[in-house]
């Protein structure tokens, strides 16, 4: 019987010391144990410590993760002045679906210089269900493009309107090769 009113004052205890912490100095302190179950344990706190109350802090939900995957060209001539599909795989890692978006295409028509165009195009994009790809397509005319290394870059969720889980892998770019006419 000993022994049962043991255990039951050391998981009181045990119990209490969890739900009392009143601050990270306090936590050496231990409470003697009670020499019958029916002692009521007080806390012991410092003169100058007041125990806090216990706020609850509200669970973060999962939340959809958009990544751009890869970019596409389906062309194999990309000359100044042709039209170049271009096909953006874009996915959700997340554990939540994420709501309608859109993608972004940015493309510098040649190389970097004052009279390089940029193509800017934005398409409206899906929810995405989690664990689920969908590609985003953007057929750009080549007018008054510069032959040499163009850049493509492809922006998911570019106004961020979906909360994710990680906002830096919605970019990503590519260098192509804009052949004279």
């Amino acid at each position: 019987m000993k022994n049962v009113h043991l255990l039951t004052a050391v998981l009181t205890i045990s119990l209490f010391g969890l739900s009392t912490q009143a601050s990270a100095a306090e936590t050496s302190r231990t409470t003697p144990a009670p020499k019958s179950a029916n002692q009521i344990i007080k806390p012991q706190l410092a003169p100058s410590i007041k125990a806090q109350p216990k706020t609850l802090t509200p669970l973060i939900p999962d939340r959809p993760d958009l990544d751009v995957f890869s970019i596409r060209i389906l062309s194999n001539y990309m000359a100044v002045g042709s039209t170049i599909p271009i096909h953006a795989t874009i996915g959700n890692g997340g554990k939540l679906s994420s709501g309608a978006t859109s993608v972004r295409f940015v493309v510098r028509g040649g190389p970097q210089g004052p009279n390089t165009p940029t193509y800017t195009h934005t398409v409206p994009f899906a929810s995405l269900s989690p664990n689920m790809a969908n590609t985003a397509v953007f057929d750009l005319r080549l007018d008054g493009a510069v032959s040499g290394y163009g850049n493509i870059q492809v922006i998911v969720d570019p106004q961020n309107t979906v909360a994710e889980m990680n906002e830096q892998n919605n970019t990503m770019n590519k260098t192509f090769y804009i052949s004279p006419q």
